[in-house]
């Protein structure tokens, strides 16, 4: 058996709803923002010029480090902001005794150690030096380290274009997942 008025109930629940909407308005006006988390790339972005790199890191060590001598690969996207061509033409770091520009132009697998890489006006490295679509593997051996490199750590890498001229990042040293 039911006890109490079905109509008194139809009109206090509208009044219970408009008071838990109010009292979440109120609290939320004065309740701390929620805070933004840094988060983005896993590597290191820059900029010279017209020129962005971004994602700039250095691939994970098999074994959990990397010893002198050994070599490393870094890896990265490049854009260019401008209506001319640019190239990246040369890759060191203070670390490593030499850096090597590498690019698959073929996209068939086999990469080679090129003398430049060119990035299309207003876009990114071309899919082959005959077209203008994006897309092709690149990126720099660094031979020859003269120190340890642990993960988590940085590396610095210094990137010279044509035009832009050099512009030196440090690149984050991948953790092995």
């Amino acid at each position: 058996m039911r006890h109490g008025n079905p109509q008194r109930r139809t009109v206090i629940r509208p009044f219970v709803a408009i008071a838990l909407l109010s009292v979440t308005l109120v609290v939320g006006c004065f309740a701390r923002p929620q805070q933004v988390i840094r988060s983005g790339t896993e590597g290191t972005n820059g900029q010279i010029g017209e020129i962005l790199l971004r994602n700039v890191l250095v691939v994970p060590p098999p074994d959990g480090v990397y010893r002198p001598g050994e070599s490393t690969v870094v890896r990265f996207e490049l854009y260019n902001g401008s209506d001319q061509e640019e190239a990246l033409v040369g890759a060191s770091s203070g670390e490593a005794t030499l850096g090597r520009l590498r690019w698959d132009q073929n996209c068939d697998g086999d990469d080679e150690i090129v003398p430049r890489i060119p990035i299309l006006p207003e876009g990114t490295v071309p899919l082959s030096p005959d077209t203008r679509l994006g897309g092709t593997p690149y990126y720099l051996e660094i031979v020859g380290l003269t120190q340890v490199v642990r993960p988590g750590t940085t590396l610095p890498v210094s990137f010279t274009f044509e035009r832009a001229g050099t512009v030196t990042i440090d690149a984050l040293v991948q953790v092995l997942r």
